[in-house]
């Protein structure tokens, strides 16, 4: 497993100040490691492409386990999809801590990559005037289904939602419909069911995913 494979060592202005240990240990040893004023950089021994390679939960996994400033100097390292990705995987109670060790517009990168009901859920305990910092930074097309999805309770449909879902023309036939999905799907959390929507884009139908791969491909939608 990492924590045997995954060892990291800190290093304050280029110069190593601890020896090579597994991060489990670094969550104790990494605290005596402080000196005011200065940000330690976590240098992993293994590639950045490796660690990349791990699933998000294992990444987020050795960041619970190191403190707080090691673990946010591990992220300005890591690049900025990994990275977020792993942010998501971190008990919520921790989320807030690591981006306040981040660079705002960092902290703001990462929420950026992240769905927006992801992004939304991070930043509902938030203080107020932290959210807007944060949201400020990213593009307005960008922060605005954030800003939509957090007017609603965490508890409420509103809350639960996503604002990103797939629609298709009523016109299309059941083959352009998938190569359509392959083109416009890669950002989406999850694909269940698609919306069929006519030229005014209003809702005039839902088919499920499977529907719509067993159906003859010269079927429309319509």
């Amino acid at each position: 497993t990492w924590n045997y494979v995954e060892p990291i060592q800190v290093v304050k202005g280029g110069t190593a100040t601890g020896q090579l240990m597994p991060a489990l240990a670094g969550a104790t040893a990494g605290a005596s490691l402080g000196v005011s004023g200065v940000i330690p950089k976590v240098q992993l021994n293994v590639s950045h492409s490796k660690l990349a390679d791990l699933r998000p939960a294992d990444i987020a996994d050795i960041l619970e386990q190191l403190n707080v400033e090691d673990a946010g100097a591990m992220l300005e390292r890591l690049d900025t999809e990994t990275a977020a990705d792993a942010l998501n995987e971190v008990e919520a109670a921790l989320q807030y801590e690591l981006l306040s060790e981040l660079d705002p517009e960092r902290a703001s990168d990462l929420l950026e990559m992240l769905h927006p009901d992801d992004a939304a859920d991070i930043l509902a305990d938030l203080p107020a005037a932290e959210v807007e910092r944060l949201l400020s930074l990213m593009p307005a097309n960008e922060s605005q289904p954030i800003r939509d999805l957090l007017r609603y309770g965490a508890e409420t449909a509103g809350g639960i939602m996503t604002t990103e879902v797939l629609s298709l023309a009523q016109e299309l036939t059941v083959e352009e419909a998938l190569v359509y999905l392959r083109q416009h799907s890669a950002h989406l959390e999850m694909v269940y069911y698609l919306y069929i929507v006519d030229s005014a884009k209003h809702l005039v139908g839902v088919v499920s995913l499977r529907e719509l791969v067993v159906a003859e491909p010269t079927t429309h939608l319509q």
